[in-house]
This record gives structure tokens, sequence and C-alpha cells, in this order.
């Protein structure tokens, strides 16, 4: 009974004759009683031949793990193997020990080290989210200790040591135990590549984000397949080389549970190799259950959602519960499979998407796809900042998921120090309580994080002395203006000091140049005999302002970094009512024409630079030439996101027709005679490719889906007013009712709370919290002197009334204006035109900040962050 070892050898080819007998021993299936021999050569006995005979023994499981040795005097010994002998496993060996072990002989060997009967559990839930053991080493101190091959996380590059490196014989093949370690440590290389804090959470957001940013970081070509070609590539440019010796990223091919036909990876296949269980992605759901999964887009990415299901070829897809028009869905496709293609997911693809096995529907398939971004930061400009006294650095984010805050000075974490640092608004505020000219004076950062990502804003603050302060301040205007248009021409108004800046009256003249024809001038801004009229303006990058003369047919061309000149004038030939800038494409739309006669588009570009403007008609609708009734075109939100889609409503056509921007093409009609409803405004939100259409007199609002071009539902009735991130959205049902609604990530809205307000309420504009990182409110009152503060988490109200009190030569009249300025993310006022004065109000503060009077028929006003 036992191993009996001979060797026609001499006895230095005793070792590679024992790795032959564990390889045997490896492979019960080909045992039988008997002699084998294994013919071998190395380079000094070339021919020589090992011969082993194996005796089957009744404990052959209990001596896995030891080898045979001849010792002196020709001895017969069974010891316990050594490292080198273990071949590398094609699979991981789980122990009932709770160990995962690189093969069946290092778990048998280990047992043999320890002394200990370790079995092979075949379940594999003894081990789960264990460490990976591969070998076990001899201490001086007792017989052995088991050792973890996951190193500390600053040891990565020299992970590969001699101990672990497999037996010099062997060719240097990637094995499973390895690969595993190779994917470990290539998620701790990118996560810190991407500055994440967590990476370890399978299943989490934070780890689903990670896998796709390495996914997309690899696919340089962005065809949502990673290639042999492109791990190559990535393998050398990175070097990774350093972080294993062995394994690489084309084993990432080699150990894939399945490739494409050309022997590629997708995305799904990729993250189910590092550990995303498929049915993180979707779940086939039959029986009309409806089981909603999250999948995770990173805004770049293409996402492919399957439909398995029976006869899945003839699928019916739906998009918020209305079936998808593939023809004219922007980047939806269907793949021959059924399943649902996007091409490049964005915010606007966030939302719900079924697949149904038509015509039984009780089949069906559910996906909610929700895309995250990285945050967007700004921060405010703060400059110069007097010793002594307190200094508000303060930082505006969006993103989604919504990130968390922190901040850091030259490079390192902002110390907590309650002396000196005063932390408001979930961190999106700091206030240096007592700045120092030496101590404070740096470059701060404003640092914004969330799974998907991390994103930062700068701001210097060099701290001066009083003498200095006063003497670089009194030189330097304050940051941003707020220009008002009005009966007599245009004026600029400086908020923090009260300052009139500039002024342009009608009687202005020759310095206006003719965009068409650059030898004229005109004689006057506006005519002598009657008020300036204005109809509309808009800001281009903070460096032009187009604002149009409705009645004198023309555009006048603003240059806002040459002191406000008014540089150059556009003739239309007929009357502009309203303009619009659209940043992706810089361009000036233009809506104009007679009223009771015909009404068209141009466009106007590169509206960044008028000296080289060319202005154009867009091509009309065929089926309504000429007719369109208002143009509604989507603007920036505080993501920098613009909808793709603008709208466009016709003389005697009840519906809408979807205008693309970039193509600037029609390409879908909406019907709404079944809704009864005139659009008077459409508000697009930032997730989900939703729009809100305000009907005429707030009788009712619909919400829509502008990619599928399709009407969703009915929303609550009233006038609307939408939050710069638009994730708030107020209806106001006058006198006093306000119902406030909140836009989720995965792009439903739901009712936050319903509020009456003690004032008859005329307009509602949002403004920076007081005491979160969110919205306020303020509302104007419609029959009185008023202004109503509203804190949109607590609902705590707070009047400010009086706004006409003291105003010399003027009638005490209400607020009929339609524009309530806010002075941008960082400002702390407001400014309100009312019939013969300006007043700006301190929003945080809530109380008057100045009053210009005589300031006659205010019609527009622009804030201006120059």
């Amino acid at each position: 009974m036992g191993f009996v070892i001979t060797a026609a050898s001499r006895r230095h080819k005793l070792r590679h004759a024992s790795h032959l007998f564990q390889q045997l021993v490896e492979q019960p299936e080909a045992r039988e009683e008997g002699v084998w021999v294994f013919e071998g050569s190395d380079t000094a006995n070339d021919g020589d031949v090992a011969k082993i005979a194996l005796v089957q023994h009744d404990l052959y499981d209990e001596l896995k793990g030891r080898h045979c040795v001849i010792g002196e005097g020709g001895t017969q010994l069974c010891v316990c193997a050594e490292p080198e002998t273990c071949a590398p496993g094609h699979k991981l060996v789980c122990g009932s020990d709770g160990i995962l072990y690189a093969s069946h002989c290092s778990l048998h060997r280990t047992a043999c080290k320890l002394g200990q009967a370790i079995y092979v559990d075949k379940s594999g839930k003894a081990c789960f989210q264990n460490d990976l053991v591969d070998e076990v080493v001899e201490t001086p101190h007792s017989t052995s200790k088991v050792m973890s091959k996951k190193k500390d996380l600053s040891q990565t590059d020299r992970y590969l040591n001699d101990e672990a490196k497999p037996y010099k014989s062997f060719s240097p093949v990637c094995s499973a135990s390895q690969f595993t370690e190779f994917k470990h440590l290539l998620r701790i290389y990118h996560c810190d590549r991407l500055g994440m804090s967590n990476c370890n959470g399978r299943g989490s957001s934070e780890y689903r984000s990670l896998i796709s940013n390495i996914f997309r970081y690899y696919d340089k070509d962005g065809d949502g397949l990673l290639t042999k070609a492109e791990l190559s590539y990535a393998q050398k440019a990175d070097h990774l080389e350093n972080l294993a010796e062995i394994c690489g990223l084309e084993d990432l091919l080699k150990y894939a549970p399945r490739t494409t036909a050309g022997n590629a990876l997708d995305f799904t296949i990729f993250s189910l190799e590092f550990g995303l269980n498929e049915q993180e992605h979707y779940r086939v759901v039959y029986d009309g259950e409806t089981r909603v999964t999250y999948t995770i887009g990173d805004g770049y990415s293409s996402v492919s959602l399957p439909c398995s299901i029976a006869n899945a070829s003839s699928a019916l897809w739906l998009r918020n519960n209305v079936e998808i028009d593939f023809e004219r869905s922007s980047g939806i496709s269907l793949l021959a499979d059924g399943s649902l293609y996007i091409s490049a997911a964005n915010l606007d693809h966030t939302g719900n998407y079924s697949c149904f096995n038509f015509p039984h529907s009780t089949q069906h398939v559910s996906h909610l796809l929700i895309v995250e971004v990285k945050p967007v930061v700004r921060s405010n400009v703060i400059g110069e900042a007097l010793e002594g006294v307190s200094t508000a650095l303060k930082c505006h984010t969006d993103g989604v998921p919504k990130p968390s805050v922190d901040w850091k000075v030259s490079s390192y974490k902002l110390p907590v120090d309650h002396e000196r640092y005063f932390w408001q608004n979930e961190n999106t505020t700091v206030n240096i309580l007592n700045p120092k000219v030496q101590l404070d004076s740096a470059q701060y950062q404003c640092v914004a994080q969330s799974s998907a990502g991390w994103s930062h804003s700068e701001t210097t603050v060099k701290v001066l002395d009083k003498l200095e302060y006063d003497r670089v301040k009194g030189n330097k205007p304050s940051r941003g203006l707020y220009l008002v248009f009005h009966g007599s021409g245009y004026t600029t108004y400086e908020e923090q000091n009260c300052y009139l800046t500039h002024s342009f009256y009608k009687h202005s003249s020759d310095f206006v140049t003719n965009l068409q024809a650059s030898e004229e001038t005109l004689q006057h801004l506006c005519p002598f005999d009657e008020d300036c009229d204005w109809g509309s303006a808009v800001s281009v990058e903070e460096k032009f302002v187009y604002a149009s003369q409705p009645s004198l047919e023309r555009v006048i061309v603003i240059d806002v970094l040459d002191n406000f000149l008014p540089k150059h004038v556009i003739l239309m030939q007929h009357s502009v009512h309203s303009l619009h800038y659209l940043p992706m494409t810089d361009e000036v739309w233009l809506l104009l024409g007679n009223q009771a006669e015909f009404q068209t588009i141009m466009t106007a570009s590169p509206a960044s630079s008028p000296k080289s403007l060319q202005v154009q008609s867009l091509l009309p609708h065929p089926s309504v030439f000429d007719m369109v009734d208002e143009l509604f075109v989507p603007t920036l939100n505080s993501f920098n996101i613009t909808s793709r889609y603008a709208y466009t409503s016709h003389y005697d056509q009840h519906g809408l027709s979807r205008l693309d921007t970039l193509t600037k093409a029609y390409d879908a009609k909406m019907p709404l005679a079944n809704w009864n409803c005139r659009p008077i405004n459409i508000h697009h939100l930032a997730i989900g490719g939703l729009a809100l259409i305000e009907c005429e007199e707030s009788s009712k609002n619909l919400l829509i889906d502008t990619l599928n071009n399709a009407i969703i539902k009915q929303f609550t009735p009233g006038y609307l007013y939408v939050s710069p991130n638009t994730r708030y959205i107020v209806t106001l049902v006058k006198p006093s009712s306000l119902t406030v609604h909140y836009l989720h990530d995965n792009a439903t809205i739901s009712v936050l709370y319903e509020h009456e307000v003690q004032i008859s309420a005329d307009q509602v504009r949002f403004m920076e919290s007081k005491q979160s990182s969110g919205y306020d409110l303020a509302v104007t009152a419609a029959d009185e002197n008023a202004v109503l503060f509203m804190d949109l988490k607590t609902k705590k109200t707070d009047l400010l009334e009086g706004l006409l009190s003291g105003r010399a030569n003027t009638t005490a009249t209400p607020f009929t204006q339609p524009l309530v300025t806010s002075s941008g993310d960082f400002g702390d006022h407001l400014m309100l035109p009312s019939q013969g004065a300006l007043f700006v109000v301190n929003k945080r503060y809530h109380m008057i900040a100045c009053e210009w009077t005589n300031i006659q028929n205010s019609q527009l006003s622009l804030w201006l962050d120059v």
C-alpha cells in the first residue's frame, strides 16, 4: 500500500519526476493501476527517461499535495509538495476552510503543510468574497502560515515577487488565479487614475461606474467593442507589465465567458468578467409581472437593452409607456434580435423601456435606464479680499447622481479648523472668517465627486491690507452688471455699490455700423419723438448682446467688452419678435415677420463674431410655409446641456412641429387637437428628454418626450416656472396656490407639496438657497408693492414690503413687467423693474439694496457676468 517511485535518471531528475507525478495526480480520470513512462528532457541530460510507478491507494485524496522522494539509504518518503510543483490551474478552487486556492494542488499542499483536513467545497459558499491564497510559507516560530496574494495598494507594481512566479521550466501562461489578481490590480489602477474613493463595493453604483469608465477608456474607436488590437495598444501605452509580469489585457479575451463574432468584448461581456452579475443588467419577466432594473450609462457609451422573450424579433418597444417611433427617435434603433440599441447614451435617454411580445402583451421585459454624468462645477471669482473681513468662497454643482463637495487649498484638503473656516449650504460655501495676508492668500479648489466621476473649479484669493485693498479695488469695478433696456435707451448698473456705469440714450448718433453696408452708420439709437421700442435681447458668451427693435425692423449688436457700445446693426426688413441664442452652434435664431400675414425663422452665425455674421432663412415646414406662430428654442441649463430639439407652432394648425437645431430640418409633428392646448411656452428638462408644454391661460400643461416626440400625460395646471438645473418645477395657480415638483435621477417627477402664499402672486423666480445647495423662491405680488421670499425646503416665508415708499415724482404702480432678473448663481441680488423705477433687492438679507428713480418704461433686463 503506498506510492513507489523508481527513477532511471539521476537524483537531480527527481524534482522533474515529482512534477510529472503531480500532473498525473491532478488528472484522476486518466489514472489506472500500473506503470506510466513520461519521456522528457533537460539541457544536461537529453533523452533521459523518468519512470514512475503508481499503485492505487485507498487514502489517495488524503495524499494529494504530497510527493515521494528517496531519502538516504534508499528510503521512500512522502513529503509535502514544493510550491513549484503545483502547475497553474484554470479555475479557482474553494476550500472547506473558506479560502480560495489557485488549484487543487495548492489546496492539498496547504492541507499537508498545516496538518489539517481541507476538502473542496464545490458550492463555493464557504469562500464568498474571501481572499485568494496561492502559497504556504514557513515561518521561524510556527510550522506554517497561510499567505494571501492581495497586497497593499501601494505595492501593486511589486506584486509578482519571486515566490509567486511559476516554476521556471514552465512557459509564462497567465493562470486563472493570476488573472483574478490582475483584474483586482487593474481595478485599483483605474480607481486611482479616476480619483475615485470607493471602488470595491460590487453592485454599488460606484463600482458600476468604474467598470464603465474602464471600458470606455480602452474603447479607443468608440464602437462599443474591445478588440485585441485595442487591448494590446493599451497594455503597452500604460506599461501594464509593471502591474503584472504574466497576465495582461489580452487575457480578457482568453478568460471571457464569451466573445462576439469578431473575438471582441462588448460592454455586457466585459462587465460580467469584472463581477457585475448579468441580472444587474436585465431580468426576463413573464405573466405580466414588471420588475424594474437599473443600467448605468456614463453619457458617452452605447447601451444595448435585450428583449429576452419568445419571438423577440417581432417585439414592441415602449419608452415611458409610449410606443417608440424608431424612424424619429434620435440615436435609438432596433437590432435584428429584437434588442434596443442606443448609440451614445446621454441624459436624454434616461427613462423606462419595456419590450412586449406583440400581440401577446403579457410577456414583457422592463428596463430602467439611468444615465450618470460627472459633476459640473462653477465657483465664484474672489480676486482681492480685505484682511480681517470674512470672505465667502461659493461653489455651484450639478450632476447625476448629486455630487458631494469638498474644498482644497493649494492642492491640500482644507483643514477642519472652525476658528478659521465656516462651512454652509452642504459644503458648497466656505467662509474664511478672519483672512490673513500671508496665511490665506492661495488658490482654492471646489471638488465635486460622485459615482460618475469628479470635477473641480478653482478660485484665487489674494488677501490685502486695507490701504492696498482700497487702492486696488478703487480702480477695479465689481464683477457683474445689470443691462436694462428702457424708453430712453439702455443703461448698465453695478449692483454692489449701486453705480450707474454706462448710459446710451436715443439721441446718440453716428456710432453703429450697418453690417449689410459697412460704409453706412445710423443717425440715432431711437426716434426723438417716441420711446425706444425693445422686443427681445440675448447674451452671446458674455461678449455681445443682440437686442431687437421691432418697430424699426432691426437688431442692434452691443459690444460688452468695449464699454457696451452699440457696434453693429442688422437690418431685417420685418419686425423681429424674438431672439434665441444656441451655444451648440453659435447661432442667434430670429422669429420675424408680420403676425397678420406671415412669420418666418432666420439664423445669424457666427454670433460670437459679428463682423463675419451671415444671416440666412431657415427652410420652412413644407406644409405650413412661412406661417410660424411661435418659436420655442431650448435654453442652456446649469448642467451645461442644451436640448437638441426646438418646436414651432403654426397658424391654424393644432399641434407642434419638431425642429432639429443641428440639421435645421423639421422631422416630426405632434398633434395637440385632442388636448385643446395652444402652447405659449415649452420648458425643456435636463433629464429624460422631457419637456413641459405650457398651455394658454394655464388651463392645462402637458409632459412630453422630445426624443420619441410623444405626449406622455397631462401635467399639473398653472403657470410654469423651472429652476436652472430643471430639478424643481413650480406651478402657480393664481392668486396664491403653489405646487412644487421634483425631477429625480430616473426621470420621474413627483409632487413635493402644495402651498398657499399670503400674497396675490404674479411671478416666481428661483434664487440660490441660503440654507442648502438648492434653490429658494422669490414671488412678486400682483396688487401690492412687495416680494415674498420662500425657503423651498422648509416653506418658511419672509415678506418685503414698501418698495415704492419715498420715491419722488413717481406714482405708486405695481410691478407690471414680465422680467425679474437674478444676479447669477453667486450674486446676492434681484432686479425688479416697475413703471417708474428700478429696484435691486438683496435676496440674502431680504432688503432693498439700490433704487433708481425716473426710469421710464423699463422693458428688458439682463444679468451679465463680466
